[in-house]
């Protein structure tokens, strides 16, 4: 099969930092092993591939509609071969057009931008600031109706209150790819080069990863003075429908949530899986798509405590993480139930501090700096209430690159509150 560059260019596009984005650095080199070792032949069809026994059949679309007949359902070794494979073919009949892949042993840096591919040889500066400009040049070139069509109405309704948690937008700029990084969200939306929308990538299910998508494109033309048109608005034919409301779909997102509470309590916190933190995370992901930033934050605590406990921390146990469950589990039930007004309120938003009076009686307990996967850090001081014969938790914290004089040294000196000693002072 000789590959036909136009019909194939969203696959022709994935180099190895795109790869490792979407796939992970050890599938990358076991398709590679694969490519290397002749396990790759050609099939019948324009697209077709048999790798190491299994049947794949590539797509012009792009990656995510790639399929093959091993169990796997998303990415797999033999996938990667595949397109590998196609690369190889489009190099041999163009050789100019296509970089060789090539992958090393150790670990990419996965924040580094403007990464040079393992391998080669570093690109001039001219080279990374004309890959970039035509990045940018092909986001500007999307239709924001057209996108609006193929994202369908559940990601319209989900957009505005979307583009109202985003506090900012930054872009780096890979070989090949584009992460738009979603500040407020702490959320990553990849775009593929010549990818167009089907190029785009985040985390999430498929309803969400819509609503993710097109808050990115949203705010990345919104922050470069880009007229845009009403999103509510009726885009025309062509529009993916909503299979369902957007009440329903956030019902049924709690319904989720709650099923797999009760996964975590059947399978027993001691013996939680990977693969039940990486559930809930993603339903995290997905309540921040449906705009429940309150939810949200519930599930990234449950996930942050069910990994310190698989890690024996000793800061935490499983009562501390059975109360969290519980919590989410009543937050859900309280919120299927409320009204249009109760349910505006229980989605959380902008925190609001209020004033109080209260006479307590604390002793402190001990004192810890942490650190999230998210970036959030901050210094907990653990006070014993003496009245209520229970600890309280005193917190001051940041969130990912906010305040850089927010370090552990400042606020370990520092008074807690007005009237109160730093806490160095306090367990002195």
């Amino acid at each position: 099969m000789t590959a036909r560059r136009e019909h194939w260019q969203a696959l022709l596009a994935l180099d190895a930092d795109t790869l490792t984005e979407l796939a992970g650095a050890g599938l990358l080199r076991r398709g590679l092993k694969e490519l290397e070792a002749g396990q790759v032949l050609p099939g019948e069809e324009d697209g077709q591939f048999e790798v190491d026994g299994q049947r794949v059949q590539l797509d012009p679309r792009g990656w995510a509609h790639a399929r093959c007949s091993c169990p796997a359902p998303h990415w797999c070794k033999h996938r990667i071969a595949a397109i590998l494979a196609l690369q190889q073919q489009a190099e041999q009949a163009q050789p100019v057009a296509i970089a060789p892949v090539e992958v090393d042993s150790a670990e990419p840096d996965p924040v580094m931008a403007n990464a040079i591919p393992t391998g080669s040889s570093a690109a001039p500066a001219s080279d990374d600031s004309a890959a970039e400009s035509a990045l940018l040049a092909e986001l500007a070139e999307l239709d924001p109706l057209h996108c609006l069509r193929l994202a369908g109405s559940a990601a319209r309704q989900r957009l505005p209150r979307l583009l109202a948690q985003i506090d900012g937008v930054r872009w780096v700029v890979r070989p090949g790819s584009l992460r738009i990084e979603l500040d407020g969200l702490e959320q990553v939306v990849s775009y593929l080069r010549h990818g167009g929308w089907a190029g785009m990538h985040c985390e999430g299910s498929a309803s969400s990863q819509a609503a993710l998508k097109l808050a990115a494109l949203w705010a990345f033309w919104r922050q470069n003075g880009r007229p845009l048109p009403d999103s509510q608005a009726r885009p025309g034919d062509g529009e993916v429908a909503s299979t369902e409301p957007a009440e329903a779909a956030t019902a049924l997102l709690l319904q989720t949530v709650q099923t797999e509470l009760h996964r975590w309590l059947r399978a027993g916190l001691s013996q939680l899986a990977p693969t039940d933190l990486e559930r809930m995370a993603r339903l995290a992901i997905d309540a921040r798509a449906d705009a429940l930033p309150a939810l949200a934050g519930r599930l990234r605590q449950l996930v942050d405590s069910g990994r310190r406990l698989r890690a024996r921390d000793d800061q935490i146990d499983e009562g501390a993480l059975l109360r969290e469950l519980a919590g989410c589990q009543a937050w859900c039930s309280t919120m299927l139930g409320a009204d249009v007004d109760g349910r505006r309120q229980l989605a959380g938003g902008p925190r609001r501090f209020v004033e109080q009076e209260v006479a307590l009686d604390l002793l402190v307990a001990g004192a810890h700096w942490w650190t999230r996967p998210g970036g959030a850090r901050g210094l907990s001081v653990l006070l014993w209430d003496e009245r209520a014969r229970r600890l309280r938790r005193c917190s001051q914290a940041r969130g990912d690159g906010a305040d850089l004089s927010f370090t552990r040294a400042a606020i370990w000196s520092a008074p807690l509150w007005t009237g109160l000693a730093s806490p160095e002072r306090l367990l002195d």
